[in-house]
């Protein structure tokens, strides 16, 4: 896949229990990202900061907009 793809940071799970669940709510904690094709490439991971020491969201951004230009 070359395309963009937007996932949400959070994601409600509970409706695809066999027995439906209210407010079972999973937050995004990471992503992987490779880059390059099936023989070789690079991998950049993106950790959530639970300590609140760095700018989750600014790195996302940053990302993006260097696939972009």
């Amino acid at each position: 896949m070359n395309d963009r793809f937007e996932f949400p940071l959070e994601i409600e799970m509970g409706m695809y229990l066999e027995n439906p669940q209210d407010n079972l709510v999973y937050e995004l904690q990471g992503i992987i990202i490779h880059r390059g094709n099936a023989h070789g490439g690079h991998y950049h991971a993106y950790f959530r900061d639970l300590l609140d020491e760095a700018d989750w969201n600014g790195h996302i951004a940053e990302y993006w907009n260097e696939k972009t230009q």
